[in-house]
């Protein structure tokens, strides 16, 4: 069994170095050019071309990651099926896409008995996945179907309930106009009663007030009275005290004048 130098180190394919520089080889072409059967098509990294212009300063960093690769070869031998020049559907249609994409027509290649089969294979498999795919998407829209049934029915019974829900709403909305109407109505009459029971309060401050004033003028009028009550008492005893002064006088001088009247007879 032959071996391969598939890889080397990190990178995903082959660095080369030369006097100019370096560049890659892509171990997915070296298995084809070989004879080996190619199974999957190669990834985007593995056909990722690799040139470094020059071997300066400018170009050390690549440079001495290449050399560093060197060290660590990957070969393929056992691991690889016997040579039959055959390719996969897989990488056929890479490579016909490929091909498309770079505008680079090629000779057309007859497929083996092998491919055959394997196209025929691939066909029936899709033609089984799209009949099961079929069968999927009746499901899915038979169920879809009977969703849309369902949220037909929930929809007019929501279109009901709003209708019933808006009827109640305008029903509700008059009674609260009515209570409205009527809350606005006593408190009208409410701010009528307290601008009255205002002005009564008012009314009977100004009343307590000018009764208050009597009560004084009254206080004040019955304290003037007994104070003149007084001096009259006082007056009054005073003239008493001289009426009994003046009649003991005049006793007292009726009696010395009857005293001399006798003694005048006697004479």
């Amino acid at each position: 069994m032959d071996e391969v130098l598939y890889l080397y180190g990190g990178f995903p394919n082959v660095p080369l170095m030369g006097t100019q520089g370096c560049i890659n080889y892509n171990p997915s072409i070296l298995l084809r050019q070989q004879g080996y059967p190619v199974i999957f098509p190669p990834t985007d990294e593995s056909i990722s071309p690799l040139l470094v212009h020059g071997l300066g300063i400018h170009q050390a960093d690549i440079l001495r990651k290449i050399r560093a690769a060197w060290g660590y070869p990957i070969k393929k031998g056992r691991e690889l099926v016997p040579r039959n020049h055959e390719v996969s559907t897989a990488f056929r249609h890479w490579l016909q896409h490929r091909v498309d994409m770079v505008e680079i027509r090629f000779s057309k290649i007859k497929p083996s008995a092998r491919e055959l089969e394997e196209t025929v294979q691939s066909e029936e498999e899709k033609i089984e996945e799209a009949h099961v795919g079929k069968q999927v998407a009746d499901e899915e829209a038979n169920r879809h179907k009977k969703n849309a049934k369902f949220l037909v029915r929930r929809i007019r019974m929501e279109e009901d309930a709003k209708f019933r829900m808006r009827d109640c709403l305008k029903a509700a909305d008059a009674e609260m106009c009515l209570r409205r109407e009527e809350r606005n109505r006593v408190m009208a009459e409410k701010q009528r009663l307290l601008q009255m029971l205002k002005e009564a309060e008012h009314v009977e401050n100004e009343h307590q007030h000018q009764i208050g004033k009597l009560q004084q003028q009254i206080l004040q009028m019955k304290n003037e009275l007994q104070c003149k009550q007084n001096k009259l008492k006082v007056e009054q005893n005073k003239n008493h005290q001289l009426e009994s002064l003046a009649y003991n006088k005049i006793v007292a001088l009726e009696a010395e004048i009857s005293i001399w009247k006798k003694q005048s007879q006697h004479s």
